[in-house]
């Protein structure tokens, strides 16, 4: 096994020049981006594209050597496709590409097949290695994995520094006054292959030392194990405090991600303290005792966030967040009993167990990661088909109902509900369609704002016909702010006099979720005009809706300024509420 660890026959001209040709890959994908051609428009292809262009060769620079070309090259080849198809299906929730966009969807697909990559290329290397998958052996998945992250961590940064050294370059001769540098090395057929085979260079160095990263793990443990004893006693801690402080506390800070950030924490500190050790030799034996008791609580941490994510998708139904959250507390879980059954069972020796639990748990973890990108796990469909079971159900009114959730975090599943949404409701609550039409207008080069009619439709409160001309004013007014109709929920028009001139005016009440906004529309000089009114709620013991109630109720008195105004020209003082 130590001749295999120590392998220094890496092939660094093939592994610069697959890293070329994956510059040169991603080259023509920008390209297709900035000549607006195929695959720009068909997020389907061009994700599945992406995928496989990073996903594949990265594969290949970090698990290459003479002894595994073939066999490593056919399954990163299947493994290709696999990425393919996932891309191919995240990209078609992307669709239709000018209404929803793929920025939701790219950091999710990134992060998630990183993880499943990283997994993957572990298996690989043990497996072609000894000539088999059966029977993996932990300590050298351990190595491998480790002298991977550090590995591709180390290119980056090495990556980074030539990038960083072209652009002193390029900035010293611009200060001379020559710009041939600057325009060369920012352009983007100059940097994508140079980059690439930075990147290229840098692991195929880096894995020719594997020696010096064995070192730098070495170290890192050193560091963390003392960070480990500190975190198992603030956890230790802080399971004896909750019976005095209750739960609600907890729950209204966030208590759940909390408690899965510390599982993960003792997880990856456990992991990287013991590594490959299978006796207790990192800790005097009752510090380790110490600790494998506090990792033997970890299951009764899993309850606790149970119960705060079971409440908050009890209360508020599936969102993307809480299935993230509910599948890292599943990932954890499993940890946590697989490491609460080997201490129960082996005491002092549980480590001997530690690969029973971590090799198998890989597994799950590559297979989970690759699922979530499939039709087996679309968060984005779970979360809308929830909050639309919701709305059906009247556990969400209309007026309350999240348009701005499914229009940015849903994608095209959130796209299809609101269209949904909008043919259920179009005849009961026309401002809704108008609402989410201007959602989907907001950012866009070309804006199509709401016709008079629809504009009409919306506007309550006023039995007798509106002017003409008021309304025509009051449309304008509206189609001026895409923003503000897509936050708008609600419209209503009060008559009023309010300069006790005799003459009729009108107030326009905008209702959203943050401010409602109230503008004056009177007669003057035989045109509409119109007033921005500002409200102020001097002892903050009503609300913007409050105000708005009373105003449709008239439940509310004119009255006259204390103070007038004092005019000198142009120049007008006048007093504002304190």
């Amino acid at each position: 096994m130590e001749q295999i660890l120590n392998q220094t026959a890496i092939p660094s001209k093939l592994l610069i020049l697959i890293a070329l040709l994956q510059g040169l890959a991603l080259l023509g994908l920008h390209q297709t981006i900035e000549l607006d051609i195929w695959p720009y428009h068909h997020p389907d292809w061009l994700f599945a594209l992406y995928a496989v262009v990073i996903g594949g060769p990265l594969v290949l620079l970090l698990g290459l050597n003479d002894t595994n070309l073939k066999p490593l090259f056919a399954w990163t080849g299947a493994y290709s496709l696999i990425l393919a198809g996932l891309g191919f299906y995240v990209g078609r929730q992307a669709q239709p590409i000018a209404d929803v966009g793929e920025q939701v969807l790219l950091p999710g697909l990134a992060i998630t097949l990183a993880i499943a990559s990283f997994k993957a290329l572990m298996y690989l290397q043990q497996g072609l290695a000894q000539g088999s998958f059966r029977h993996l052996q932990y300590p050298a998945l351990f190595l491998h994995s480790w002298r991977n992250f550090l590995t591709l961590g180390l290119a980056l940064g090495f990556t980074l520094s030539v990038w960083l050294v072209l652009m002193l370059w390029a900035a010293l001769f611009d200060a001379v006054g020559i710009k041939f540098f600057e325009a060369l090395f920012t352009s983007h057929w100059f940097y994508y292959p140079i980059l690439a085979m930075a990147l290229g260079l840098g692991i195929s160095l880096l894995r020719r030392q594997s020696t010096i990263i064995d070192t730098i793990v070495h170290i890192q443990q050193l560091l963390v194990k003392w960070l480990l004893v500190m975190l198992v006693l603030v956890s230790a801690l802080f399971l004896v405090t909750l019976p005095f402080t209750g739960l609600e506390p907890l729950w209204q800070s966030g208590g759940s991600t909390l408690i899965l950030w510390m599982l993960a924490l003792m997880l990856f500190f456990v992991n990287s303290v013991y590594q490959a050790e299978t006796e207790a030799t990192v800790y005097p034996r009752w510090l380790h005792r110490l600790i494998y008791s506090g990792l033997a609580l970890m299951p009764l941490y899993s309850l606790v966030s149970a119960y705060g994510l079971y409440l908050r998708v009890e209360q508020y139904g599936w969102s993307v967040s809480r299935c993230w959250a509910v599948l890292i507390w599943l990932l954890l879980s499993l940890f946590s009993l697989g490491y609460f059954w080997q201490i129960l069972r082996r005491r002092d020796h549980w480590l001997i167990g530690l690969c029973k639990v971590n090799v198998p748990m890989g597994k799950i973890v590559l297979l989970a990661m690759l699922l979530v990108n499939s039709p087996l796990l679309n968060f984005l469909q779970i979360s809308a088909d929830s909050q639309m079971a919701r709305l059906e159900q009247g556990k969400v009114t209309i007026s309350d109902f999240d348009f701005s959730y499914f229009r940015h975090q849903l994608a095209g599943p959130g796209y299809q509900a609101l269209q949904q949404i909008k043919a259920d409701y179009a005849d009961s609550h026309p401002e809704v369609v108008v609402r989410i039409d201007a959602l989907y207008q907001l950012h866009q080069d070309e804006t199509v704002v709401p016709s008079a009619v629809q504009l009409s439709q919306v506007i309550k409160g006023v039995e007798n016909t509106v002017p003409e001309a008021l309304m025509t004013a009051i449309v304008a007014h509206l189609q001026a702010d895409t923003w503000r109709l897509a936050q708008n929920s609600g419209y209503y028009l009060k008559t009023l006099d309010l300069d006790g001139d005799g003459q009729q005016d009108y107030l326009l009440i905008e209702e959203n979720d943050y401010s409602p906004a109230f503008t004056l529309f009177y007669f003057d000089q035989g045109v509409w005009l119109k007033q921005p009114l500002d409200w102020h709620n001097r002892h903050q013991q009503s609300s913007g809706q409050d105000l708005i109630e009373a105003i449709k109720a008239s439940d509310f008195e004119l009255i006259l300024p204390r103070w007038k105004q004092i005019r000198v020209k142009d120049l007008t003082l006048y007093s504002t509420p304190e």
